[in-house]
């Protein structure tokens, strides 16, 4: 059934690929640098773990804090580079993440790793990704979508300047996105003032004419990213779509803020 359902998926990732325009660079970030971000959300009545609340079912294991460390093993253009990833959630579970990437003329998605525990430390679910295993049928140059800000800070930052590339939502859906540099802006988080670039995720139209894709592009609107200008273009602000403002409703989004860098 497994086997099957990879071939649909391979079949339906085939019609919207395309070739990059390979912008992305490693990032140049230093060895164990750990950076620790907080989630808002609009109103207490909008967070996951209130009653009545539409999103709990969605976004019960959004995290309300989460860091990443970045490590790098090997040398030149045979680094390895790991993102260690741990959430804490809205619903008390925990979440440890490992992105794995080869670094080269071009940074590769080689492996994403999850586990998620119960409060008490009991593994409740596994996750173990392959993203180069071709009975997948991932196409070339794609990422996880928690990885979209490491791509940011690896490409041309520039007003206008944009990179495509595949995004990985979940295993069966996967689409082409764009990244366009919209300009500049100070903003201001619980670790400083920061001059940034705004930078905007888009699900790109030529990958959304299937039935899930109408359903996506129906109620996930625009992903907007705040980077360093300077130093190692880390993320500042992230705000997460949690609905698009379809049907005249306003949008609202999770603001994911740095909290601290060590």
């Amino acid at each position: 059934m497994r086997r099957i359902v990879l071939i649909v998926f391979a079949a339906a990732v085939a019609s919207v690929s395309f070739a990059g325009n390979e912008p992305f660079r490693v990032p140049d970030i230093p060895q164990d640098e750990t950076r620790y971000y907080k989630s808002y959300y609009p109103t207490p009545k909008d967070e996951p773990n209130a009653k009545f609340n539409a999103q709990r079912a969605l976004h019960e294991e959004s995290p309300r804090l989460y860091n990443e460390r970045i490590h790098w093993e090997g040398q030149g253009n045979n680094r390895i580079m790991t993102i260690y990833r741990e959430e804490n959630c809205f619903n008390k579970n925990i979440v440890k993440s490992e992105f794995v990437l080869q670094t080269g003329a071009r940074l590769t998605m080689l492996r994403a790793h999850r586990k998620w525990f119960a409060p008490d430390g009991t593994l409740i679910r596994e996750r173990d990704i392959e993203f180069n295993d071709p009975s997948c049928g991932y196409p070339d140059g794609t990422f996880h979508m928690l990885l979209v800000h490491m791509l940011i800070s690896a490409m041309d930052l520039k007003p206008k300047s944009e990179a495509r590339f595949h995004v990985w939502l979940t295993a069966t859906v996967v689409y082409p996105m764009t990244l366009t540099v919209e300009g500049e802006e100070r903003i201001k988080v619980e670790a400083g003032e920061f001059d940034c670039w705004r930078v905007t995720g888009k699900l790109d139209k030529m990958g959304l004419d299937d039935l899930t894709g109408m359903i996506i592009a129906g109620t996930v609107g625009q992903y907007t990213f705040w980077v360093e200008k300077g130093g190692t273009h880390g993320l500042v602000r992230l705000t997460w779509p949690l609905t698009s403002g379809a049907l005249g409703q306003t949008p609202k989004f999770q603001v994911q803020d740095l909290v601290k860098v060590k």
